[in-house]
């Protein structure tokens, strides 16, 4: 019988075991090491939560698969999948997981569930939106363009500024309102989102971000990701009213890379489907024979508590003219 519960340090060599004969790699050294700190946050209510959590399925002694979420920084009630691994093609462990995980949080108070799913990977995607009721919530690509870095830098750049806090409400309003009405509201950000954490621990991304203003209204946002100072994503919104050119957008996102190092890096971007102006960015992209090299499935699901139904009690037999009434 499967049964679900939270990840234990003593269950190390069954998780390395698993990982790697699912081609994970070897290295749980952090992974373990933050459940330590997951295991103590797990008594607190939802909005306090700031760590990853892990949960293992068990078939008697035996783990035959684990899943890892995260609250979203700033709205703790939006809740993402980080890892699904499951032995030997068992759909049925990766589904028992996935509800436990929705079940268990939206006890809590989440309302949204997301997880990002590559494109080849139909079986997985259709475990989440066949068995699991997730639906579609667009796509990103991402875009190389690590062969025009030097076109870049000889190109007129636009006069981002360093994002700060203040800015935070500002920011938000300017991706919720650039949102297709499809996906709206499931993915509708909030200010807490955007202001700076109080604490930032195991953070797998170093992230700067930036944004212009014209007529003291944001008109557009960019952020610069690096996983490891080699490869880094740069990020673009921008309100499609304006006529902000992605040449310049892009110039001002390597040229600030270029300032903190000095050697040759990678460079992505990332285009977020469910935007208004991704297909002209598309278009832009195309146009200049970028390549799109990742495609990733965003899919949501809405988690709603059922609303408690009352009874009505009817009394049979002699008794009923006198209560029945």
């Amino acid at each position: 019988m499967l049964n679900v519960r939270r990840l234990s340090l003593f269950d190390k060599c069954k998780v390395k075991e698993i990982v790697q004969s699912n081609g994970y790699g070897n290295d749980l050294k952090y992974p373990i090491l933050k459940e330590i700190f997951c295991n103590a946050q797990s008594f607190l209510p939802l909005r306090f939560k700031f760590l990853p959590e892990t949960f293992v399925c068990t078939d008697g002694n035996e783990l035959t698969g684990l899943i890892s979420v995260r609250a979203v920084r700033g709205n703790p009630y939006v809740i993402n999948i980080l890892q699904l691994i499951f032995a030997n093609n068992d759909y049925n462990t990766g589904k028992e997981l996935i509800n436990f995980v929705v079940e268990y949080y939206g006890r809590q108070g989440a309302k949204t569930f997301k997880v990002m799913i590559d494109d080849g990977q139909k079986d997985l995607e259709n475990l989440f939106m066949n068995s699991c009721g997730f639906r579609c919530g667009s796509w990103e690509n991402l875009w190389d363009l690590s062969d025009d870095i030097e076109h870049f830098i000889g190109t007129q750049t636009i006069n981002f500024v360093q994002m700060n806090d203040g800015f935070s409400s500002d920011v938000a309003d300017l991706i919720n309102s650039e949102l297709q009405p499809y996906y709206k509201p499931a993915l509708e950000r909030t200010p807490d989102e955007f202001r700076s954490p109080v604490i930032e621990v195991f953070n797998n991304f170093h992230e700067n971000s930036f944004i212009k203003h014209l007529n003291r209204k944001v008109c557009a946002y960019l952020t610069i990701k690096t996983p490891d100072n080699e490869n880094y994503i740069l990020t673009p919104y921008k309100n499609s009213g304006y006529n902000i050119a992605y040449d310049e957008i892009i110039s001002f996102g390597i040229k600030n890379i270029l300032a903190h190092r000095s050697s040759k890096f990678k460079l992505y971007l990332c285009q977020k489907k469910n935007l208004k102006f991704a297909t002209e960015l598309e278009d832009y992209l195309n146009s200049h024979d970028y390549k799109c090299i990742n495609t990733k499935h965003l899919l949501i699901k809405e988690f709603y508590k059922p609303v408690k139904q009352e009874y009505k009690s009817f009394v049979f037999g002699e008794n009923a003219l006198l209560t029945n009434r």
